[in-house]
């Protein structure tokens, strides 16, 4: 029988400042789960086309979420990453990860390819720029640059504070706009 290690001491005692040292490796896990989809593309798609593509984010959303819960569960307790095993399913050995990878490479450029232009739009909007195509760019080319920068000063610590901080800040931003709405 498999049991599950109980909380430590400093979470089972009243919540304060200092149980948020143990945010940032859930912001980690957060902000591979929470992403532009859910803040960028869905609101923007329904601003375009109303209701017609809720059904998409919606079951978009459910199954992202079920993808990292089941992976991060089959990580802890296997210890191992879930496509080590999927290499073990029926068929050509590893098709899952050789067609998920193709399909990344497939998607990945058109992604990514919109969202720096859309993220640079929504900093205009925000801050009152109104339409500036050039200023949008300027944005998109800064958010690449600081993307770029963090990737090359890549280490565990600095992922650690970097993803605590941007999940930080998007979830107040949630939270105002949820107020303001």
């Amino acid at each position: 029988m498999l049991t599950c290690p109980g909380l430590p001491p400093e979470l089972k005692s009243a919540m304060n400042w200092r149980t948020l040292r143990f945010f940032s490796a859930g912001a980690i896990i957060a902000s591979v789960t929470i992403g532009s989809g859910e803040t960028l593309f869905a609101s923007r798609g329904g601003a375009i086309v109303g209701y017609a593509l809720l059904w998409c984010f919606v079951g978009g959303a459910m199954m992202k979420g079920l993808q990292v819960y089941a992976g991060a569960r089959h990580f802890v307790l296997a210890g191992a990453h879930p496509m080590e095993h999927w290499g073990q399913l029926p068929g050509p050995r590893n098709w899952v990860s050789i067609l998920i990878g193709a399909l990344s490479l497939l998607c990945f450029p058109f992604w990514l390819a919109g969202l720096p232009r859309i993220l640079g739009e929504t900093v205009n909007w925000i801050f009152g720029f109104g339409v500036n195509d050039d200023l949008a760019r300027i944005w998109a080319t800064l958010a690449i640059v600081t993307a770029i920068i963090l990737t090359w000063i890549q280490s565990y610590d600095m992922l650690e504070k970097s993803q605590t901080a941007i999940i930080g800040l998007l979830l107040a931003s949630l939270m105002a706009a949820c107020i303001v709405s």
